[in-house]
C-alpha cells in the first residue's frame, strides 16, 4: 500500500487508539465484550506493530491489554473456545510469547473431538448451546473456520494439527456439512 510505513497514518492510528483506551465503551452483549472487541483490537496492534516496525507505547497498551485480558479458553467451548484461543494465541504474538502461542494452538484444535456437551456429535451433528439443538450454522461454522484457517497458516510447523484432530475434521467435513451447504 502506498500509505505503509506512512508516518501521517500511524499519528492517526495512535490517536484512535489512545482514544479508544480513554473512551471505556461497553457493549451489553457478553460476546461483544469478551470476543468481539478484543478479537478487533488485537489485530488492529498486530497491524499497528507490523506496518509501523514498533510496539504501541507501553501505557496505552497495558490500558488496551488490562480492559481486553486473555480470558482462559477452558472457561468456554466449542467456537467461543476457538475465538478466546485465537485472541489468546494474537497477545501472544504481540508480546513474543512462544510458550502461549503453543499452548493457544492446543487449545485451538481442541474442540475438534467427538462426544463431550458441545461440539462434533458421532452422527456428525453439531451442538454448541446450553440447550442441545443441531445447529450447523453459526457456532459450528466458526470453529471449523478457525480451525481450518489456523491449521493451513501452521501446515509443517511445530503447531501444526494434529493427525488425530485433522482426521475428525475431514470426516465432518465430508460426512456431513459439504452436503448441506450450497455452491462451493
Amino acid at each position: 500500500s502506498p500509505l505503509y510505513h506512512d508516518s501521517l497514518l500511524w499519528t492517526k492510528v495512535t490517536i484512535a487508539l489512545e482514544f479508544w483506551s480513554q473512551c471505556n465503551a461497553h457493549s451489553s452483549n457478553w460476546w461483544w465484550s469478551y470476543i468481539g472487541e478484543p478479537m478487533y483490537l488485537i489485530d488492529v496492534l498486530l497491524l499497528y506493530k507490523i506496518g509501523n516496525n514498533k510496539v504501541l507505547d507501553g501505557g496505552i497498551y497495558n490500558k488496551l491489554r488490562a480492559r481486553y485480558p486473555a480470558f482462559s479458553p477452558g472457561s468456554f467451548t466449542g467456537a467461543n473456545k476457538a475465538d478466546v484461543s485465537v485472541i489468546q494465541m494474537k497477545y501472544a504474538l504481540y508480546e513474543d510469547d512462544n510458550e502461549i502461542t503453543e499452548k493457544s494452538f492446543t487449545d485451538i484444535y481442541s474442540s475438534v473431538t467427538y462426544g463431550g456437551e458441545s461440539g462434533f456429535k458421532w452422527d456428525y451433528s453439531y451442538w454448541e448451546s446450553s440447550i442441545p439443538q443441531i445447529y450447523l450454522g453459526g457456532y459450528s461454522e466458526v470453529l471449523m473456520s478457525n480451525v481450518i484457517q489456523y491449521a493451513y497458516l501452521a501446515r509443517g510447523t511445530k503447531y501444526q494439527i494434529p493427525d488425530d484432530r485433522l482426521s475428525i475434521l475431514r470426516e465432518y467435513i465430508n460426512g456431513l456439512y459439504s452436503s448441506v451447504i450450497r455452491g462451493h
